[in-house]
């Protein structure tokens, strides 16, 4: 069912969304420690921030109504203003419920490495240093890296290339504002090695300061699809060049999450694609490192976001793989802080993901409360008062 997905999934995210993220206090921009054990939390925004109380522009669509993909909050402190990004595009809200029409943040430029008609997916935006930073996996088909020499996989284990592979990975683009227009550092080439195929590119801040690109390295070109993790290139300034620093280093594997082999049986005709997508981060009160990430079960046919630990709360791990948190062909989740109120003088942590993967036009965000505890941060309740409770279409497939 991995063809499912290639036509009716990723070829679509390029509609995706995500949002800009500052993160400050417990977060990427600031110095001071959110409590006595953890220095960062890794949540987007920042602990105890206003919401503004206007927006510059009419707030006239509901987020029940808007179709995306991937969706990613930035709850930006100076302005009091939500940004959710979408392709190219950023839509801003007061209330997490209400949100303005888009407005193009990004237009890749002349001479860039990427192709601009295949596509954005994936956006995300972090305030680093002062500035704001634009992540997004972009394309270009037509840099082919290998031409599948066999019939898909049913060539079994021949060794040959089964899937054909072309140019595609994360890039980072720099702005003052979180409307941009954000302008692409590195025009040559993505943030991971070239002749990888690698995508859904995550900022993470270590405690020594050092910012690293966490992403996924395409089943598309391994099969078993990994987590891996690239140091990322500053200037004398400490600010980002858009290039990686060395080489990458390997987190795991996506064949490690335990409930893969849970399953029942093995299809003897057509190998498991192992799918790693959209890695997020949380630190725990015990100083443990949770990684949220989205993967297929059931035969490539629900899409699920399941949770890793890293308990030495270095991002070189070891990791252990936990349970899904989220079924029911739901994933691509990202972490935010909601504006203080007066029963949260601090914010809330919400989780932001879309439903109905490879469901077309009826592919809504979801938003959960979440709540935290020392070891762990766990899905309170979903908050169907924000994101409308989205009707999910999906239906368990047949086996």
């Amino acid at each position: 069912m991995f063809f499912k997905r290639a036509l009716h999934g990723r070829f679509r995210r390029h509609l995706a969304v995500a949002l800009t993220v500052t993160v400050v206090a417990g977060g990427l921009s600031g110095s001071a420690t959110a409590n006595a054990t953890r220095t960062l939390d890794h949540v987007a925004g920042t602990m105890g921030a206003t919401a503004a109380t206007s927006l510059p522009c009419a707030a006239t669509q509901q987020l029940r109504d808007i179709r995306v993909h991937d969706p990613f909050i930035m709850p930006d402190p100076v302005t009091g203003i939500y940004y959710l990004y979408q392709g190219n595009t950023v839509r801003r809200s007061i209330d997490l419920k209400h949100w303005c029409a888009p407005v193009t943040v990004f237009t890749n430029p002349q001479g860039s490495w990427a192709n601009a008609a295949h596509g954005t997916w994936a956006p995300e935006a972090w305030h680093y240093n002062g500035k704001y930073y634009w992540f997004a996996t972009l394309h270009n088909r037509d840099r082919v890296l290998a031409t599948a020499s066999t019939n898909g996989q049913h060539c079994g284990d021949c060794g040959q290339i089964w899937q054909n592979q072309h140019w595609r990975g994360t890039v980072i683009a720099a702005a003052d504002s979180p409307m941009g227009p954000f302008e692409l550092l590195n025009l040559d080439s993505p943030v991971a090695p070239s002749n990888h195929m690698t995508l859904d590119g995550t900022l993470y801040v270590d405690p020594e300061g050092q910012p690293w690109m966490v992403y996924a390295h395409e089943w598309v070109q391994k099969i078993d699809g990994t987590i891996e993790a690239i140091r990322l290139e500053r200037d004398a300034a400490g600010n980002l060049t858009g290039r990686g620093q060395g080489d990458p280093i390997y987190l795991f594997k996506g064949s490690d999450a335990p409930w893969y082999y849970q399953e029942g049986r093995v299809d003897d005709v057509q190998l498991p694609p192992y799918v790693t997508d959209g890695p997020s981060f949380y630190r725990t009160y015990n100083n443990e490192l949770l990684m949220f990430w989205t993967s297929y079960r059931k035969h490539n046919n629900e899409y699920v976001v399941t949770l890793a630990r890293s308990k030495s709360g270095d991002l070189k791990g070891p990791w252990t793989q936990e349970d899904v948190v989220i079924p029911e062909n739901k994933g691509h989740s990202m972490l935010f802080r909601t504006f203080a109120d007066k029963q949260f003088p601090q914010g809330r942590i919400m989780m932001s993901l879309h439903n109905n993967m490879n469901g077309g036009s009826v592919i809504r965000t979801e938003l959960y409360e979440m709540r935290e505890a020392v070891k762990n941060l766990v899905v309170k309740k979903q908050r169907t008062d924000l994101d409308g409770d989205p009707v999910s279409h999906w239906v368990w497939p047949r086996q």
